[in-house]
C-alpha cells in the first residue's frame, strides 16, 4: 500500500502594524502554500475571505484577529491582537476675528476632545503650547491659524481655520484744534467722524485739547 501524507496547513500570519491611531489601517499577510480557503475575523464583527486583506478600524479598542485556513490536510486557526487608539478631535474658536496691528490680543478657545497636549501656529511665525492662548498680531495681514492636538498615546489631529484673523494697519486719528460750532445743536452719533466738516464740529470728550480759536 502507498500512503500519501498531506501536511496540515498553518494559519500563521503577520500584520504590518500591531497598534496605532484611529482610523487604523492594517494589512494582513499569509503564506499561501497548501491553503485553499481563508477566513478572517477582524474582531469587530467584520470578516473577509481574501488571501491578504487590508482592514480599517474606525473605533478605538483591542481586537482579536482570527484566521482560519483550510487545505487538503485539514484546518488551522491562529489569532493575534490589534490595538486601535482613540485619536483626538482638534477644534477651536476665536475672538475677535478682526484687529488692528499691535492692538488688542486675539483670544483662542480650545474645543478639542481627547487631547492632552497642544501646539498652536498663529500664522505669523509665533507658536504656543498653552491650551487656551491669547496672541497679539504685530503686522497687518490675513492669517491662518492651526491647532495640533495630541493624545497620551501619541495620536495627533489637526484643525485649521483659513482665513482666521484679519489684522488691519494702524491708522492716525485726526483731532481738530479749531472747532466749527454746529448751529442746530449737539451732534448725536455713535461712531467717530473721519473727515470733512463733521470732524471740526465733533467734540472728543476723552481728549483734553487746547482750543486756539473758533471758526465762525
Amino acid at each position: 500500500d502507498l500512503t500519501v501524507r498531506v501536511d496540515v496547513p498553518s494559519a500563521q500570519f503577520s500584520q504590518d502594524i500591531n497598534f496605532g491611531c484611529t482610523p487604523l489601517d492594517v494589512t494582513f499577510t499569509k503564506d499561501m502554500a497548501g491553503i485553499t480557503k481563508w477566513w478572517w475575523d477582524f474582531g469587530d464583527g467584520s470578516t473577509s475571505t481574501a488571501k491578504n486583506p487590508s482592514y480599517t478600524y474606525f473605533d478605538a479598542g483591542d481586537y482579536r484577529v482570527e484566521l482560519t485556513v483550510t487545505g487538503p490536510g485539514g484546518v488551522s486557526v491562529m489569532s493575534r491582537i490589534v490595538s486601535s487608539y482613540s485619536s483626538p478631535q482638534a477644534h477651536f474658536s476665536l475672538t475677535p476675528g478682526t484687529v488692528y496691528a499691535n492692538d488688542v490680543s486675539v483670544r483662542f478657545f480650545n474645543l478639542t476632545t481627547g487631547g492632552s497636549s497642544f501646539l498652536w501656529d498663529f500664522g505669523d511665525g509665533d507658536t504656543s503650547k498653552v491650551k487656551d492662548p491669547s496672541h497679539k498680531y504685530m503686522e497687518e495681514g490675513i492669517y491662518d491659524v492651526t491647532l495640533w492636538a495630541y493624545s497620551e498615546n501619541g495620536c495627533v489631529n489637526k484643525y485649521v481655520i483659513s482665513p482666521a484673523v484679519t489684522v488691519l494697519p494702524v491708522g492716525d486719528i485726526r483731532y481738530p484744534t479749531v472747532f466749527t460750532p454746529n448751529k442746530t445743536g449737539p451732534i448725536d452719533r455713535t461712531d467717530l467722524p473721519t473727515g470733512g466738516t463733521e470732524v471740526d464740529q465733533f467734540f472728543y470728550p476723552a481728549i483734553r485739547q487746547e482750543v486756539v480759536n473758533y471758526k465762525l
